[in-house]
């Protein structure tokens, strides 16, 4: 498929115009969007497939600028931050508006998250000062919801810049296992969405998915696909950041061929994360096993995670073609 040659501003700007008109759909997909903005802009169906990215980023931005009619930054403060985070005193003021968004003043955090937006050095000295770890506490199921959403905008904005070393540095400062809870709908569906967005954000670089993978994501992001209560959306948001973890960001592929895929890799921790996860769909999906069994992925990495060198995931590997019928071999 040819790829469209297109201006992102484009993309934004029907995107917001699919998203006002359809304010009100709670099924809405980012597929569904997708398909929205090729309509509008007079293009055929799936012209958009390989440039699906931007078009996931022109959601997240669009939803980010219309989340917040009580949330406009002054536009004389953020300039004058971001102009000090990008100069010689950029640590001790990171520091300062690190503390303050700790402490969840909303204004503190609007403003961190626009000037991280709109700088990769401003949100490089925030994050460098450890933003990330700052933050874990608001990133608790029993904080509420707006503050926690406000956070996670705020991550979000420090790790738009495809700067992988940023990615890192969160992640090393501990925020997946406050994000996983809140991927369980521990703070209700959109903030699940908006973790899941997170995620796929971060897994950009092979250590970053590393971490993610062995520290957990997978199963978290594959149970919000099994649950019944997620939306069409969270569970397109996590079946996309599953790719990105794997690897595979600009793959169109089905959760199972990238569990199956997992299993084939070489690694016994990468095989077993890959096998946990397909364990999940089949014991709390019903009627998943006969599917399962069908997907050419899952048969071809089960029967070579059979051959492990990690016992263990040899034994759980020939366990699980037993349970999808596919022999004991």
């Amino acid at each position: 498929m040819t790829t469209v040659s297109l201006d992102d501003d484009a993309i934004l700007s029907a995107t917001r115009a699919v998203l006002s008109e359809r304010a009100g759909d709670g099924g809405l997909t980012a597929k569904d969007v997708r398909h929205a903005v090729e309509e509008r802009l007079g293009l055929q169906r799936d012209a958009l497939l390989e440039r699906r990215e931007v078009v996931i980023a022109a959601i997240e931005k669009a939803v980010n600028e219309s989340g917040a009619a009580e949330s406009e930054v002054d536009p004389a403060a953020l300039q004058a931050t971001v102009a000090a985070l990008e100069g010689n005193d950029a640590a001790a003021t990171a520091l300062v508006l690190i503390g303050r968004a700790a402490g969840a003043e909303a204004p503190a955090m609007l403003l961190a998250a626009e000037s991280a937006a709109a700088s990769e050095s401003a949100a490089r000295a925030l994050v460098s000062e450890g933003l990330g770890s700052a933050l874990l506490p608001l990133l608790s199921p029993s904080t509420p919801k707006q503050t926690a959403e406000l956070a996670l905008r705020l991550l979000s904005a420090a790790s738009k810049h495809a700067a992988p070393d940023l990615s890192q540095r969160l992640l090393k400062d501990g925020v997946l296992p406050a994000l996983l809870p809140l991927l369980a709908l521990a703070l209700g569906d959109a903030v699940a969405v908006r973790v899941a967005a997170l995620l796929h954000a971060l897994a950009d670089s092979p250590s970053s998915r590393f971490r993610l993978l062995h520290g957990g994501a997978v199963r978290a992001l594959t149970r919000a696909v099994v649950e019944p209560a997620s939306s069409s959306s969270l569970k397109e948001y996590s079946v996309q950041a599953t790719a990105s973890v794997a690897g595979r960001p600009e793959d169109e592929v089905s959760l199972p061929q990238l569990l199956g895929d997992l299993c084939g890799e070489r690694l016994p921790g990468t095989q077993r994360e890959g096998l946990a996860a397909l364990q999940i769909i089949a014991e709390l999906q019903p009627g998943a096993a006969e599917r399962l069994g069908g997907v050419g992925e899952v048969a071809r990495g089960l029967r070579a995670a059979v051959g492990s060198a990690d016992a263990a995931v040899a034994e759980a590997a020939a366990s699980l073609r037993r349970v999808l019928k596919l022999g004991d071999d």
